[in-house]
């Protein structure tokens, strides 16, 4: 199975817990027998995994889904290939979900990321929460963990 991952952090650089949760992720469905792309800003020189960069530079998670949504446009076959794509973020998914990309489509939930949202403005909170519910009653499957 041809499996997408994406994320807007390269999970091959050092970092936080989700860089890692998805690098293990990855490396346990490779060792399962899956083909793992991951789909991320290329900072890293791995060679662990076919990689699909997106953006060199994000400046950040809305950022990161823009460059998503142009690059879906452009590497349409690509992203046709993928048998299930896993997003790290419920908005990281919706490009794939509005293109139809992948026979499976997913998510993770990390902690309560629409509080963390809400916190920044009350426009950006609206958006994410309409994205957020899109993106679940059309999604294929949901992974959720918390940081308590």
């Amino acid at each position: 199975m041809k499996v997408g991952v994406v994320l807007s952090l390269d999970p091959f650089t050092p970092g936080g817990g989700i860089r890692t949760f998805v690098k293990n992720i990855s490396l346990q469905l490779r060792d399962l027998g899956d083909d793992v792309v991951i789909i991320s800003p290329k900072t890293s020189n791995t060679t662990e995994f076919k990689h699909i960069g997106v953006g060199k530079n994000v400046i950040n998670n809305i950022h990161f889904l823009f460059i998503l949504f142009k690059t879906a446009i452009f590497k349409r076959k690509l992203f046709n290939s993928l048998d299930i794509i896993y997003a790290q973020r419920g908005d990281f998914l919706l490009p794939f979900l509005l293109f139809g990309y992948g026979k499976k489509k997913g998510f993770h939930v990390h902690g309560n990321q629409l509080k963390a949202i809400k916190n920044t403005s009350k426009l950006c909170y609206i958006v994410y929460k309409l994205i957020v519910k899109y993106v679940i009653k059309h999604s294929d499957f949901v992974f959720f963990s918390d940081q308590n």
